[in-house]
């Protein structure tokens, strides 16, 4: 419970501090998506499946926060939870250069599908690429600088089984 509780509020932090982070910085024009980081953590570092709900309500959330058409940030967030999580079973390694590399290719597909989404197919594809493979290399850098802050939070939220035992 201790753990769930504080990635829920890891999770509600992260998206405090991106939606601070996109208003004091206007003249950058890509911003790193710290959620889909933060989701790509949890994917590859929990063992439990129910943590998909903490994903769901992350882009819901967003949905809501900023205004964008309702349940498309929630059902793209569930979508990277369930592609990281598969990956992470399938090559089962948890270490920062698994981590930083499907940050990367979750994060191109995600900005190629929402590069379509907002610009109603009126940029062409090779835009749309060129935008999305730098958006994941801000991705892919900001969870390399990361990791290091989510292993520690991690490593502070879990049990000490000789506390438990003993009954304190």
């Amino acid at each position: 419970m201790k753990k769930n509780a504080l990635i829920i509020f890891l999770s509600l932090l992260m998206l405090t501090l991106f939606t601070w982070f996109v208003g004091y910085f206007p003249a950058i024009e890509m911003k790193p998506d710290v959620i889909l980081i933060l989701i790509v953590y949890i994917a590859i570092s929990s063992d439990n499946v129910s943590d998909i709900f903490v994903a769901f309500m992350l882009g819901y959330f967003f949905d809501v926060f900023s205004g964008s058409s309702g349940g498309l940030f929630a059902m793209l967030r569930t979508v990277t939870f369930v592609v990281a999580r598969y990956l992470n079973m399938n090559f089962f390694s948890k270490n920062l250069l698994f981590f930083v590399v499907t940050t990367f290719i979750i994060s191109i597909f995600d900005s190629i599908y929402l590069g379509y989404q907002f610009s109603n197919g009126t940029d062409g594809f090779w835009y749309i690429l060129k935008d999305s493979i730098y958006i994941s290399i801000i991705n892919a850098l900001t969870a390399l600088f990361m990791y290091r802050l989510f292993t520690r939070i991690e490593r502070f939220s879990r049990i000490d089984r000789r506390k438990t035992e003993r009954g304190y």
